[in-house]
């Protein structure tokens, strides 16, 4: 198995891991995360690893960073 394979991850594994049962819903959510993922034969879903981690990643420093409004935290 090369290191691409090793970090692919498939749709019913991300169906599994978040708990959803149709492929238009698993879409959607990943579109809303802004997470890329390719669609292989008849539709299947698939993403990488990095994806997900540079997902989270994004979203850790997202709420590092303090938001000001009107000089008061928000």
């Amino acid at each position: 198995m090369d290191k691409f394979s090793e970090q692919l991850i498939t749709e019913e594994q991300l169906k599994a891991w978040l708990g959803f049962k149709q492929r238009s819903a698993l879409m959607k959510w990943l579109d809303k995360e802004a997470i890329p993922y390719r669609l292989g034969n008849k539709g299947v879903i698939a993403t990488t690893l990095n994806s997900l981690e540079a997902n989270q990643l994004r979203k850790a420093e997202e709420k590092a960073v303090p938001r000001f409004l009107n000089g008061r935290k928000s």
